[in-house]
């Protein structure tokens, strides 16, 4: 939630010569086409734990989105793009948090502007143009802690947990927060393209929650102390012509609060001494503040869906007030571990890779045609010509880095060895330091065979383009490297000869899943389990199910059906979590 944006731009910048003047469409509009769009908060690159980039990724595939907007992102988004094989707009190069990904052609982009709050595009969607902009707005002077009795700017509880329930006083603390003009450059940007009948979509992280939460109807719940206030911002936002998109499918707040954040009590910033000093308690600081609006008056957009990601907002978090039970609140989840026929979400406290829940909805837009033709631009540096040989024992890569166009001639980058899963900022594998007369020209660098062996099989070897924008890492271009490739040119071995299959690839739900194993060492207690596709395997998540493979060298193991999803079949050694060998399987 509160991660401050790293840079603030002193103007506003606009790329590969976009004006307004896109026409909205000069062909019939006879295609329906589906577009589904995620918006979601990554929570500090999603590597706040070590298994949340690959939790991330299976999220992110599951829910199979055609736009997807990050916020926090930093060190992830041009991972994901490459994981996800998503076309990718991160902003310039002195930007960080956020990001869109898609799977539609990006005709043009525009940057950040002088708030640092957005980005946005304009994609080819089947023949006709549409905006589409990822917002991540300020976290300062959370106005939301004022009206419940807490102060925003300190994030203590204020004397006697006095609540600011003015709206005179909350615009006034609002407007502090820089939150409103950002919502109403927002507006000011896309105002143009609305006039012209050019579909938009906007979506992010906010920051604060919206009047059309903080109603008579909600006044007693949350903590609200009886405020009812149209928040700013979002009253911006609204007056300039968007439309909440979850406001517009459930209007009702009481039966679908739409909470996004905190959704685990241990993200609440009120449980400190001076909330349990002035207020007696923590206070319940629940709130939607993750929105995707779009341009309801346009023709031919139509919104079909809309669900929040993750697991359900008071399954983890249990309102201060003792309240909770006596409401029936009723919002709709997807997600990789909501089950398919209760449409209950089943996930651990620790399987939803955020400290937000993401949200997702789909769109039905006409367009003339049912695929799209242009060719999707590329503002992003991006490794060309990369070469593998041997440097004595260890691996030399040499490569070039192209699109330098996009790469800033004042910037300290470097090229770092990671593992696919590790943080951004990670160099485990090696690194070499980048100046910009070495653009375009071959650069070589050497990775430890010591790494190699030590990674060979369990982890994935990625070449990244790395800088630091003040305290955020972004992550600017991507290069997997293959075990193929790389034992070619090292023969690193076999760290183990043990194996372990599914007997298919794909199972039907519920159908008994049969585990195959050879060469295992033999010890009483080797172990198979079955994860989740995501999870890590240091015993920090639970497997679903497990069986001791009794001493046996070779055999197999049947399992009880599971629920659709992706899954990983892992055998450790002797009642440990030392990985022999891993493989995936689908149920569908």
């Amino acid at each position: 939630m509160k991660k401050p944006l790293s840079v603030y731009f002193a103007a506003a910048l606009t790329l590969s010569g976009l004006t307004h003047a896109i026409s909205a469409h000069a062909q019939p509009l006879i295609f329906d086409t589906q577009v589904k769009v995620v918006t979601a908060n990554l929570w500090h690159d999603l590597s706040a734990k070590a298994h949340y980039y690959e939790a991330g990724v299976a999220e992110f595939k599951h829910l199979d989105a055609d736009i997807i907007f990050t916020q926090e992102a930093d060190g992830a988004s041009a991972r994901l793009a490459n994981d996800l094989g998503m076309y990718l707009w991160q902003g310039s190069y002195a930007a960080s948090s956020m990001g869109i990904l898609s799977k539609f052609p990006i005709k043009q982009v525009i940057d950040t502007d002088a708030t640092g709050s957005h980005i946005g595009a304009v994609l080819d969607i089947n023949g006709r143009d549409v905006v589409v902009w990822s917002n991540h707005w300020n976290y300062k002077q959370y106005v939301s802690y004022d009206a419940r009795g807490g102060n925003g700017t300190t994030w203590a509880a204020r004397k006697h947990c006095q609540a600011v329930s003015g709206s005179n006083e909350l615009d006034a603390l609002n407007d502090s927060s820089q939150r409103p003009i950002q919502a109403a450059s927002l507006v000011q940007s896309l105002k143009p393209y609305i006039e012209q009948g050019i579909p938009v979509i906007a979506g992010g992280d906010t920051n604060e929650p919206s009047g059309l939460d903080w109603t008579a109807a909600t006044a007693n719940m949350f903590d609200h102390k009886g405020t009812v206030y149209d928040f700013k911002s979002h009253r911006i936002v609204r007056a300039g012509g968007l439309t909440d998109s979850y406001r517009k499918l459930y209007p009702n707040p009481v039966t679908h609060p739409g909470v996004s954040w905190p959704f685990r009590q241990e993200d609440s910033w009120t449980k400190g001494s001076t909330y349990i000093k002035e207020c007696g308690r923590a206070l319940d600081d629940r709130d939607r503040i993750d929105f995707i609006y779009y341009s309801q008056q346009v023709e031919g957009i139509s919104l079909q869906s809309a669900a929040f990601v993750g697991p359900r907002f008071n399954t983890y978090f249990s309102g201060p007030d003792g309240q909770d039970p006596h409401h029936n609140w009723q919002d709709p989840y997807v997600g990789r571990l909501v089950n398919s026929e209760t449409q209950e979400p089943e996930y651990g406290i620790y399987d939803f890779p955020s400290d937000h829940l993401w949200y997702q909805t789909s769109f039905i837009i006409k367009t003339p045609s049912d695929k799209s033709t242009s060719v999707s631009l590329d503002n992003n540096a991006k490794f060309d010509n990369v070469l593998l040989s041997v440097a004595g024992t260890d691996l030399q890569v040499t490569f070039t880095l192209n699109n330098s166009q996009y790469m800033g001639t004042d910037i300290d980058y470097s090229v770092n060895v990671s593992t696919k899963s590790a943080a951004p900022s990670d160099q485990s594998g090696g690194s070499v330091s980048i100046t910009s007369n070495q653009y375009n020209q071959q650069i070589s660098l050497i990775i430890p065979k010591r790494f190699l062996t030590s990674q060979f099989e369990n982890n994935d070897i990625q070449l990244r383009l790395f800088h630091n924008n003040g305290a955020s890492p972004r992550v600017d271009a991507v290069h997997d490297l293959s075990w193929p490739e790389i034992n070619a040119m090292i023969d690193l071995g076999a760290t183990t000869n043990t194996n372990i299959r599914a007997s298919k690839a794909v199972y039907g739900v519920n159908e008994s899943i049969v585990a195959n194993f050879s060469n295992a060492p033999g010890n009483a207690k080797d172990w198979i389990g079955i994860y989740y596709k995501g999870n890590p395997s240091d015993g920090s998540v639970y497997s679903i199910d497990w069986q001791y493979i009794d001493g046996q060298t070779s055999g197999k193991r049947t399992f009880t059906g599971l629920k659709a999803g992706e899954y990983l079949l892992r055998l450790f050694e002797n009642n440990g979590y030392k990985l022999l060998a891993q493989t995936s399987f689908v149920v569908e």
